[in-house]
């Protein structure tokens, strides 16, 4: 059975922009400015365009998107260990980067880092479930100024603030057979010059470290529930 340090986590970073009325018109121009770039520095990598029409570049580290109003970029899962030592987190920001130059003209409204990770197979009923439910937000935040509990459903999230103008969200559900868990910080602080500026801000670890608080009563109960399945 999987520690957490072994579940697949999944970074992603945004970077959200006024609204872009010439995207639609200028994208083609955009496309091929980008493609012309990725080929010299990530050669395995193609620039096409998604069923929406925004831009989309594809390479081994992940997907980028490039829309009228954002630029995002979802790298491959890592184990949550690894990421503390990998260059995971230093490519989302350095691909951002890339696109953002193309998009400098327009003004950032917000960046984001965002975390997310799955349990599968997760083999619990609604009444096993309800003993693990996260029940006081202070005995995972310091001091969340909302959370809000959803027990019918289990779903829960929090919201809090932080110095230096960082917001976080939470999001946990749990169900019969999967356990989510995302945990998004952002800040729309002017002074951020760029995505490597604003993630020199963020402390991963101690993201890492309260996903692990939250997921961890979880990974027990599925050992449990898978230890007494197999001795029966």
């Amino acid at each position: 059975m999987s520690h957490f340090h072994d579940l697949p986590v999944t970074v992603s970073g945004r970077i959200s922009y006024e609204d872009d009325f010439l995207f639609p018109k200028l994208k083609d121009e955009l496309a091929n400015k980008i493609r012309a770039k990725f080929r010299e520095i990530h050669q395995e990598a193609t620039v096409s365009f998604d069923t929406d029409g925004d831009i989309q570049v594809s390479s081994h580290q992940g997907t980028a998107y490039i829309t009228q109003t954002y630029v995002l970029f979802v790298a491959k899962a890592e184990g949550s260990a690894s990421l503390q030592h990998s260059n995971v987190i230093e490519t989302v920001s350095k691909i951002i980067d890339e696109i953002h130059n193309f998009r400098t003209p327009l003004l950032v409204e917000q960046f984001v880092i965002r975390f997310f990770l799955s349990i599968k197979g997760f083999n619990a009923s609604h009444e096993e479930l309800e003993g693990y439910f996260p029940k006081n937000a202070k005995l995972i935040f310091d001091s969340p100024d909302k959370s809000y509990p959803d027990k019918v459903n289990f779903n829960w999230s929090a919201n809090w603030s932080e110095h230096g103008g960082f917001f976080n969200k939470v999001d946990f559900s749990a169900r019969s057979r999967e356990v989510n868990l995302t945990y998004n910080r952002n800040s729309g602080f002017k002074e951020f010059t760029s995505f490597s500026h604003f993630l020199a801000a963020i402390d991963t670890k101690s993201i890492l470290e309260t996903m692990q608080r939250i997921i961890d009563p979880f990974i027990s109960l599925n050992q449990t529930l898978f230890d007494q399945k197999s001795s029966n």
